[in-house]
């Protein structure tokens, strides 16, 4: 089965963190399909001539051969130089990760996000079809795009306070012109407000599959952080794409309270994302740019009910926020060559615990004078 293209958790590799978030959200790069080669976080990240200064610290700041940080510094600077191999694991290593474990939901679960081979996935989802975590994934990975709308409707069965199940099923019904269907799953989606992707999980068990092939623990928490895939932010991506497109139609067509409901919608959507404290940089950046779809297309000076202020004031807020996070990336970047392996895992257990923007103010708070 052909996994759709999905998005990348941004975070371990220092030269894609400044290639990524200093672009527009738009810009984000899709993983390539099964077919291609594997996902990895430099699959954008164009070579350069000269090194960054970053890399420059990287290089310096590695050590003789034989020494125990050489494989820490090796693995990091192969993410940093875009090695896709860096994240691959042999069939045989999962099968005794699988056959030492069980395979129980969790264990198949970390083969699939490891390997990105769906037929772990499609073995959990045969064994444990009730699961959430399972349910999510087959629906979030598209494995059964001829039958979306059951499983959608599994994942809402299974999870009945999780926002993303309803979010994802909007996105269906607007593929089918069902329009009004897919206002009423994005309002329910917003009365629940609880919005799992199970991130934290995935790149748990992540680590789990890593530190079994033989990584040491700050190995496994960069690769395991820089190899999770996000295909949800992609779907919900495209929902705000199409009831923006259709917010439009309604404005030129006079239809003042259509236009509204939808603009309220889809504003309500990326804020869940945006303001998603224990989530990821990538999943703030989608959010705002799915609030950006309707605020430029609202006029600039005039009230709106489901607005506070005007649209050219709330926009004034986000580019000051998008400011506030480039600057974080950059004493990331800064920091990330030269730290040692114990603060690089209290970074990505404290991202894991509560969540990117927490553990770069931590970090922030590390470095202030």
């Amino acid at each position: 089965m052909r996994l759709e293209k999905s998005w990348l958790l941004i975070a371990a590799a220092v030269a894609l963190v400044a290639v990524l978030l200093w672009r527009s959200p738009d810009e984000h790069p899709r993983a390539a399909s099964s077919n291609s080669p594997r996902p990895s976080v430099a699959t954008s990240a164009k070579p350069v001539p000269t090194p960054s200064p970053a890399q420059r610290r990287l290089n310096a700041a590695g050590t003789s051969p034989g020494t125990s940080a050489d494989s820490f510094r090796a693995t990091l600077k192969r993410l940093v130089d875009g090695d896709t191999n860096v994240f691959q694991l042999s069939s045989e290593m999962v099968a005794r990760y699988l056959e030492r474990n069980g395979r129980s939901a969790d264990s198949l679960l970390n083969a699939f996000h490891a390997s990105h081979d769906p037929a772990h996935l499609k073995a959990a989802l045969e064994q444990f079809p009730d699961d959430p975590e399972v349910l999510f994934h087959v629906v979030a990975h598209d494995i059964f795009p001829e039958e979306r709308r059951r499983w959608l409707d599994e994942l809402k069965r299974a999870a009945p306070d999780n926002a993303l199940a309803n979010a994802l099923s909007a996105r269906e019904h607007l593929r089918h012109g069902q329009t009004a269907l897919a206002l009423q799953e994005l309002q329910q989606a917003a009365a629940k407000g609880n919005f799992q992707d199970y991130t934290s999980a995935k790149v748990q068990g992540m680590e789990e599959i890593y530190m079994h092939a033989g990584k040491s623990p700050v190995e496994a928490k960069m690769l395991a952080m820089s190899n999770a895939l996000l295909p949800h932010l992609h779907h919900l991506r495209d929902t705000s794409r199409e009831l923006a497109t259709l917010h439009q139609q309604a404005v030129t067509a006079g239809n003042t309270d259509a236009a509204n409901e939808m603009a309220a919608a889809g504003r309500a959507l990326g804020q869940h994302l945006s303001n998603g404290q224990g989530g990821t940089i990538l999943m703030q950046l989608v959010g705002i740019a799915m609030e950006m779809d309707f605020l430029r297309q609202l006029t600039p000076d005039a009230p709106y009910s489901f607005l506070p202020g005007t649209p050219t004031e709330r926009i004034a807020e986000i580019e000051a926020r998008k400011k506030a996070i480039r600057d974080n990336i950059h004493v990331f970047n800064e920091w990330l060559p030269a730290a040692t392996e114990s603060e690089i895992i209290n970074y990505f257990d404290r991202m894991k615990l509560f969540g990117e923007s927490a553990a770069m103010a931590w970090l922030q708070n590390r470095r202030a004078p």
